[in-house]
């Protein structure tokens, strides 16, 4: 028998096993799927039916300080985020003095001034009230960060 049958033969003799086993695996789950529906749990049987089909995702915790090298341990990758939003925040402002001026002696700038001061527990319980997991939106700076790196007093004195 020419060697190359020799393949062919292993190929077919792994393929019934693994068959099998595959439909052992989905076995379970169909199960507890048409148990879920039966009893009208929709939302479990709609959460094991994404567990099935869903691809796995792989979250990356890595990032790349200043000088390029990658840093991968928890308590870097923070540091490095906090002061990758302390530099976006923190930058030379040239302004009119004597606008500024203006506004220490309580001048308004024109009739249609407000107070539009932010205060500083409303930014927090907003950031606290950040769900997580939700889609970043323009600012690409995910909830998640903002809750854990402690940037609400950077947020309110700008």
């Amino acid at each position: 028998m020419p060697p190359w049958q020799n393949i062919r033969q292993a190929c077919r003799a792994g393929k019934l096993p693994t068959r099998k086993a595959k439909a052992e695996w989905v076995e379970g789950p169909c199960k507890e799927i048409e148990c879920d529906l039966k009893f009208k749990n929709i939302k479990k049987a709609y959460e094991t039916i994404s567990k099935l089909t869903t691809k796995p995702t792989v979250k990356s915790h890595v990032i790349e300080n200043k000088d390029g090298e990658l840093l991968t341990e928890s308590k870097k990758v923070a540091d490095r985020w906090a002061q990758y939003c302390s530099d976006l925040y923190t930058y030379n402002i040239n302004p009119a003095m004597e606008v500024l001026d203006d506004l220490k002696l309580g001048m308004p700038l024109n009739d249609d001034d407000r107070d539009l001061s932010i205060i500083k527990e409303d930014v927090a319980a907003l950031v606290d009230n950040l769900k997580a997991g939700k889609s970043t939106g323009d600012c690409m700076i995910p909830g998640e960060l903002l809750k854990e790196s402690g940037v609400i007093d950077i947020l309110t004195t700008i």
